[in-house]
């Protein structure tokens, strides 16, 4: 009896001390990065179901990712399919652990010509800004940051 009280003493001293270590690594890491770690990164930028568990994405088409590349105070969406290439900016900003891109409205595509090795403006648009926000989360040792459709990863 005494045998099964130890084991059981011992049991929940290494979970109290396996829990403790584990409330101390999370609280070493920020909740939400800072302003800092975005800026001159280039993130990829894709829909939550191609989103593996390893932490990166799987993509089988050529239209269905993007890329978000941060500055200072703004942001480029470059989104590439096939030949055509479509460019949207704005700015950003993290508010309360949240990340906000604010789309400016102005949308450029572009065309390249496998004939003559030109790039063409096929479109340059204007519609409504839009703004995006995202939520972080840690995974492995990425940032991961999503909303209910789609996610980025550095």
């Amino acid at each position: 009896m005494s045998l099964r009280v130890l084991v059981v003493v011992i049991a929940l001293n290494a979970f109290s001390c396996s829990n403790h270590q584990n409330q101390q690594a999370t609280e070493n890491q920020p909740a939400f990065p800072d302003k800092n770690f975005f800026i001159n990164k280039t993130f990829v930028h894709g829909a939550n179901h191609n989103l593996t568990d390893s932490c990166t994405f799987y993509f089988e088409c050529d239209c269905c990712f993007e890329y978000l590349e941060f500055k200072r105070d703004s942001v480029v969406q470059t989104a590439f399919c096939v030949e055509r290439t479509t460019y949207s900016s704005g700015s950003w900003e993290i508010v309360d652990s949240i990340l906000k891109i604010h789309f400016s409205g102005k949308v450029l595509t572009m065309e390249d010509d496998d004939y003559t090795d030109e790039v063409h403006i096929v479109e340059d648009t204007l519609i409504a800004p839009w703004t995006v926000e995202y939520n972080s989360k840690r995974c492995r040792d990425h940032w991961i940051f999503t909303n209910a459709s789609n996610s980025m990863i550095e």
